[in-house]
């Protein structure tokens, strides 16, 4: 493993300690890697001051039972935090809020996207990009109506802010969807969401969704245990930064080692196979030159990983 490697990896770890002392008591523990990997994301090293600055900005441009101060809140701290300028990225993102609220319902996720509007559009820009998102998220669920839902409209959002033809984006993410069923057993919300995080990714559908099956038939072979369920979109990601796999494999295994001498991980911690999505993650960044979309696609999957932990957990 290469010394920036090395150095990405420590950092994760660092990040992460920053981040529980400073939202210990407000946060789940499975949210902190999400957090730490945004920070990772952006070559940008969090402190307590700035992350209670966030944290504050938050509560002062938000009322008392606002989503912004929801679970996500850790999430939301650290991507204000990586601005220049958190306050007025927040004002830009309670204005985005506003707007989008107009065409769907409060939920967790319309603060992240509202976020990622405040960072990649104009103000004048968010009324177009809330209609756009509307129109395309009732694409998604006149084709899938059981599956669609609070979190695909962020991926709707991000594909608005893409500008790519309704239509044409449409089309990929449904042959994208096909070709999974066909080729995977997992629930099929959880398909819906890797096909638009595939969709995200640029070059032929086709060739994405190979890339995704070599990467992932590669940690088979080398008898590696993932999730296969919303923790595939780090995969499906890092498979389609366009590095050979055999490069990837190595780095992803490699990173995969680190984490496994670190505090947090074996028995009392996460498991193994949460342990590799934290690799992948670090993987991506290390890999990634700056695409939000690709980024955030990894930030929605590990939301909805952990939604769906916390909602088995309440079942059981």
């Amino acid at each position: 493993m290469n010394e920036e490697l090395v150095r990405m990896c420590m950092d994760f770890t660092e990040y992460e300690i920053i981040l529980k002392k400073v939202f210990r008591w407000s946060g789940y523990s499975q949210v902190f890697p999400v957090a730490a990997y945004i920070c990772l994301n952006h070559r940008d090293e969090p402190n307590e001051e700035l992350l209670e600055l966030c944290n504050q900005i938050l509560k002062d441009n938000s009322g008392y039972f606002s989503y912004f101060r929801g679970n996500g809140k850790v999430v939301f701290a650290a991507m204000l935090s990586t601005d220049i300028d958190p306050g007025a990225r927040m004002e830009r993102a309670a204005i985005a809020y506003d707007e989008l609220r107009g065409y769907f319902p409060s939920s967790s996720y319309l603060p992240l996207l509202a976020l990622i509007i405040a960072k990649n559009a104009k103000v004048e820009e968010y009324r177009a990009i809330a209609d756009r998102t509307r129109m395309i998220y009732d694409a998604m669920n006149e084709r899938h109506a059981f599956l669609t839902s609070q979190e695909d409209s962020v991926f709707a959002g991000l594909i608005a802010l893409q500008k790519k033809d309704i239509g044409d984006t449409i089309g990929e993410i449904e042959t994208i969807y096909t070709w999974l069923n066909q080729e995977y057993s997992f629930h099929r919300n959880a398909k819906q969401t890797l096909s638009h995080a595939l969709a995200l990714c640029s070059g032929r559908w086709e060739d994405k969704c190979l890339n995704l099956k070599r990467l992932c038939n590669a940690l088979s072979a080398e008898d590696i245990k993932y999730s296969r369920d919303f923790a595939l979109v780090p995969l499906a990601v890092l498979a389609n930064t366009g590095i050979d796999t055999q490069h990837l494999i190595e780095d992803l295994l490699a990173v995969d080692e680190y984490l496994s001498d670190q505090e947090g991980y074996g028995m009392l911690g996460f498991s193994r196979r949460k342990r590799i999505m934290h690799a992948a993650m670090i993987t991506a960044a290390y890999h990634m030159t700056g695409s939000y979309e690709l980024s955030c696609a990894v930030i929605i999957g590990e939301l909805l990983e952990i939604a769906a932990q916390q909602a088995a957990a309440a079942a059981a």
